[in-house]
């Protein structure tokens, strides 16, 4: 309750009326505004911010949402949002999916809701406090030299020249098909990855193993002058679908193209080559997040003392 001190008796009175008045009229009282807007008006909102669309995650980002809003029903308030509410739909969630992806959707609503909070859109974030799972995050992919021919038989030929190139160079997609001919040095075999491709913004150096180097001389005269893998009149979404289509046929299943990048460690790993030689080689800038994909096969630890 809120008082109000205005004077005599007749001043009061009349300032009673005109509360009276404005509390008919919805004028006096303090509307929540979480009480008043549905979860997907909030995401459409959301979607259409410049700040939010100009992010590299930004297609992901509002999939997520969307699929979000469906589970949990577009109509919904977000005043009925509640931790309890979000835990029964998670403990749904984790029986078709990794806890990773449920964190990721649930990072993703809790930064869409505060985006909202902080436009005055809404007046609190109603799950803030939801704590994400713990994940493994190890993940053994598994891709032997023997289960990559099988691979690349179903390919065509450009989706092939980029996926050996990820396995034996250790590249990341990006950094391949924006590879020009002048980052190639075929006298000393040796990629220079320049730091405005790479991902962390520092230039790399790739020596070229002898399993891709014919690869790169036919490439060198099929395209002297440009783009290495003469990608730059597809999207990425192209390579994107071609492999997809590629590792259903082989039969791979929960394979993505990154994972090339990390079967690759494994396969410098297999092949005698130190953990800091691998991190240089792809960039890595801690070892936790190379661990994360080297797996032990060996029986024994071939520890040495001096």
């Amino acid at each position: 309750m809120k008082r109000e001190k205005v004077g005599p008796k007749d001043i009061a009175e009349v300032r009673l009326g005109d509360i009276q008045r404005a509390i008919l009229e919805k004028r006096y009282l303090s509307i929540n505004k979480n009480t008043t807007k549905t979860i997907g008006q909030i995401i459409s909102w959301y979607a259409d911010l410049k700040e939010v669309q100009g992010l590299k995650s930004y297609k992901e980002r509002i999939r997520c949402l969307r699929k979000l809003s469906s589970d949990l029903g577009a109509e919904t308030l977000v005043s009925t949002l509640s931790p309890s509410g979000l835990l029964r739909w998670r403990s749904d969630r984790l029986t078709t999916v990794e806890p990773a992806t449920v964190n990721r959707e649930l990072s993703y609503l809790k930064a869409c809701l505060n985006t909202a909070v902080s436009y005055e859109e809404l007046e609190t974030n109603p799950v803030a406090g939801l704590k994400l799972l713990k994940e493994d995050n190890h993940r053994h992919v598994g891709l032997t030299e023997e289960k990559l021919r099988g691979l690349i038989k179903t390919m065509k030929n450009d989706i092939k020249c980029i996926t050996l190139v990820a396995y034996y160079c250790m590249m990341r997609r990006g950094e391949i098909l924006k590879l020009k001919r002048k980052d190639v040095d075929l006298d000393n075999w040796m990629i220079t990855i320049p730091p405005e491709i790479e991902k962390t913004g520092k230039m790399r150096k790739v020596k070229i193993p002898d399993q891709v180097r014919f690869l790169f001389n036919v490439q060198k005269s099929a395209f002297p002058l440009h783009s290495m893998f003469n990608s730059d009149s597809k999207s990425e979404s192209y390579f994107s679908k071609g492999f997809a289509k590629a590792t259903k046929k082989a039969g791979l299943t929960d394979f993505h193209f990154h994972d090339l990048r990390h079967a690759s460690a494994q396969w410098y790993y297999d092949n005698g080559n130190d953990v800091a030689t691998i991190m240089q080689v792809g960039g890595w800038s801690s070892f936790s997040m190379l661990s994360k994909y080297l797996f032990n096969n060996k029986k024994d630890l071939d520890v040495k003392f001096g």
